[in-house]
């Protein structure tokens, strides 16, 4: 089993239509004409056209699954990524992985239609440490809950609390609601009772005794006392908590944060803020995984433009180094999500002739590095006019923090509380 560091961007490409004629409608001998296709005004061009072009889309589909195969091999080379970040030898490397991911991994479709975790490109640490440091410990626990002795070391390894953290942009939300999804598949495939439960209630400023209850309820109603099950809170708005809600409402909430894992609870949630959290978030009592998530690097990000085409049908022909040196020489900061947006402004661009039609397969051009940097340009053209005739000054995904930064000052704080309470 691998994980499998693959986008699922739901960016579908939009569909056009042109009209009919009923004479055209009536033709039996025309098998390619519905009213969602061009028609070049020829039944005889047009059957030629939709018939070469049906030829074209099967080599195009050969070509996906080599261009899919090969990604493959290159975005499954995470156990080098551990073995370089860990400096560790790959053949540790290689089993501290496998380890892992039999207790807490999914296995890949390798079709780009994943789930969980193999949604995710690059972050292979970051997604091996979810599994190692918070699925693992929650499938051991729930796996050998008749084994008393074991129980309560099992517990003690779960954390009360995960929280994502870094600069707005890098794909935080995307990571948290896969990892969220990863922990529901898990469940069903390890067949272990795993609960998941969404707090994502807004923050209502006017309302403090209502969020304290709902908070309260939330917690109350999700605990699990006897090893035999376990629940995951998201809670999906945890800047706003700590933005608008008041500090009675706050306390709650740190209150039920609090020991969650004895509990049986696990909280999971992101946050912009970064090393600009409360120092209470990183209470040992409140908290257990802090994940830093920023930037990708070159090699997984050309693994994202990748991928992204082959997904859609398109063939790459773009250069990803010249892409990505014209991104650090604009100073333009290329993230999955921005990517994401990017390609759709490509595809577009498409013409009739070699657009995607809905109920069929069809030609798809390749994609060129002209046409890849077309869409940057257009995305940044879009996003600094957005930002003109908002009045505001465009806010782009970057943090006032490195990456080593904030990653000291997080483990400061966690040190200094751990320090309080004499562990």
């Amino acid at each position: 089993m691998k994980i499998s560091p693959i986008t699922s961007y739901n960016y579908s490409i939009k569909k056009t239509s042109s009209q009919t004629t009923s004479s055209q409608k009536l033709n039996s001998n025309n098998f390619f004409h519905n009213s969602t296709k061009p028609s070049f005004g020829s039944y005889l061009i047009d059957d030629m056209f939709y018939y070469l072009r049906g030829q074209k889309n099967g080599e195009r589909e050969e070509f996906r699954k080599d261009q899919i195969e090969q990604i493959w091999t290159k975005t499954t080379s995470d156990v080098s990524m551990v073995s370089d970040r860990l400096g560790i030898p790959f053949r540790d490397a290689k089993e501290m992985y496998q380890e892992y991911l039999e207790l807490g991994g999914i296995k890949a479709n390798r079709n780009g239609n994943e789930s969980g975790l193999n949604k995710v490109v690059g972050y292979s640490l970051e997604k091996l440490d979810l599994i190692k440091e918070v699925v693992a410990p929650i499938v051991l626990l729930l796996k050998n809950n008749d084994e008393k002795e074991d129980v309560q070391k099992y517990r003690e390894a779960i954390p009360s609390g995960v929280v994502l953290f870094g600069p707005h942009g890098f794909g935080k939300d995307f990571l948290t609601e896969c990892f969220y999804e990863h922990l529901q598949t898990v469940a069903k495939q390890k067949d272990v009772k795993l609960v998941t439960v969404d707090m994502d209630e807004p923050v209502n400023p006017d309302d403090e005794e209502g969020m304290i209850q709902y908070i309260r309820n939330t917690f109350e109603n999700a605990e699990c006392w006897d090893g035999k099950k376990h629940t995951v809170i998201f809670i999906r708005n945890l800047d706003d908590y700590l933005d608008k809600a008041s500090d009675n409402v706050v306390t709650e909430l740190a209150f039920e944060m609090t020991g969650a894992k004895d509990k049986g609870i696990t909280w999971i949630a992101k946050s912009d803020k970064g090393a600009d959290l409360p120092d209470w978030i990183f209470s040992p009592s409140r908290l257990g995984v802090a994940k830093s998530i920023r930037d990708i690097n070159a090699r997984e990000m050309s693994t994202v433009m990748s991928y992204f085409w082959a997904k859609f049908g398109r063939f790459d022909k773009s250069k990803h180094e010249e892409i990505m040196k014209y991104c650090k020489t604009n100073s333009v900061v290329l993230t999955p999500p921005m990517f994401a947006e990017v390609a759709d402004l490509v595809n577009d661009k498409l013409s009739e002739s070699d657009r995607t039609y809905a109920n069929e397969p069809d030609y798809i051009a390749p994609v060129t590095t002209e046409e890849v940097l077309y869409g940057i340009k257009e995305y940044e053209a879009k996003k600094n006019k957005e930002a003109e005739e908002s009045g505001k000054e465009r806010e782009l995904p970057k943090s006032k923090y490195t990456r080593s930064d904030e990653e000291r000052l997080v483990g400061t704080k966690i040190g200094r509380n751990m320090a309080l309470l004499g562990l």
